[in-house]
């Protein structure tokens, strides 16, 4: 005895394949060729426009997150170094408009703005 996979994709033990049946192996080709479809369409959505401009905008946010302390009214900072976080901000927020974006979305191949040493 031996088992098929029916049309609705259950496995039944039979003598002899019935008609629109399929072997273990064919089912078993079938998943692996879905699994790739799969993978490919996953990887060009994650590598689509829309998807690394969201990765990269993401990243840059938190970027300036990081620096929000330095804009409270009451955060110890010289004018200078204000200055020079304002300037790194403002680099943040022009780096989707660039030539070039999204790059690789946030990845080692985008160019961000060096983090000012205060």
């Amino acid at each position: 005895m031996t088992t098929f996979y029916s049309p609705d994709g259950n496995p039944e033990i039979w003598d002899e394949k019935p008609a629109s049946y399929i072997t273990v192996e064919e089912w078993e080709a079938a998943r692996a060729a879905e699994a790739a479809e799969a993978e490919a369409a996953r990887l060009a959505e994650y590598n689509s426009a829309a998807a690394r401009i969201s990765r990269l905008r993401t990243k840059r946010d938190a970027r300036l997150a990081d620096t929000d302390k330095y804009l409270l009214a009451d955060y110890p900072i010289s004018s200078e170094n204000l200055a020079k976080v304002k300037a790194y901000r403002q680099a943040l927020r022009d780096l989707p408009a660039q030539e070039g974006a999204p790059f690789d979305g946030g990845g080692h191949e985008t160019p961000w703005p060096a983090i000012p040493q205060l």
